[in-house]
């Protein structure tokens, strides 16, 4: 009776450790090779319904974020672009059909967190241990190219550009009268004159301002 429970014990011990390699070489040594899988979307189930940080621009513009999704959506974020295709070839995209492309995959547990230093800093604080990133490109010299590359399309057509866009350059009086005095004659003749804010000083009883 004894031999047969230790046969008993030793068979079940053996199945036991075969649980446990076979656990830990699945989700050890074929995480990536399982992560990877187009089949596979459980992670990405999960992320979708995580906080993930904004992309800003150098001059402080959000290009892409993360903004709670209402009604009855089946994830709790959605990913938007405030700027649409501009900053496109940078930031990439982040869907849940397609994946991630550029920034929105090389930094993509940055955004969601999942560094180690934010995941410990994780432990000590609240649910949300999301980062942003934060681009070298500028939002506004990006718009100023991409209005050229749409004149250069526009005069390429045989077109005027004036017949489609009204360009307005605005310029302080106190910049214009440090140009130097060639340029000033050049803009002298399109120039008109705003007028501004009014100034008020305060003087205090005793002359003191």
């Amino acid at each position: 009776m004894n031999r047969q429970i230790r046969k008993l014990v030793a068979g079940l011990l053996a199945l036991y450790v075969a649980l446990f390699v076979s656990l830990n070489f699945t989700q050890v040594v074929q995480k990536q090779e399982l992560d990877a899988n187009p089949l596979n979307n459980r992670q990405t189930i999960r992320d979708f319904n995580r906080p993930r940080g904004p992309i800003v621009t150098a001059d402080g513009v959000i290009v892409a974020q993360s903004v709670p999704t209402t009604g009855d959506d089946d994830y709790k974020y959605q990913r938007v672009y405030p700027l649409g295709n501009l900053f496109s070839n940078v930031t990439g995209y982040y869907t849940y059909s397609f994946g991630s492309t550029q920034v929105e995959r090389t930094q993509n547990d940055v955004l969601l967190g999942d560094t180690a230093a934010q995941t410990v800093n994780g432990l000590f604080g609240g649910n949300d241990n999301s980062g942003s990133v934060s681009l070298t490109l500028r939002a506004d010299l990006q718009q100023v190219a991409e209005l050229n590359r749409v004149n250069e399309r526009i005069v390429a057509s045989g077109d005027k550009v004036e017949d489609y866009i009204d360009i307005k350059l605005s310029v302080s009086e106190s910049r214009y009268t440090n140009w130097p005095q060639a340029l000033q004659e050049q803009f002298a003749a399109a120039r008109t004159v705003e007028e501004g804010k009014p100034t008020i000083t305060l003087t205090l009883d005793g002359g003191a301002a």
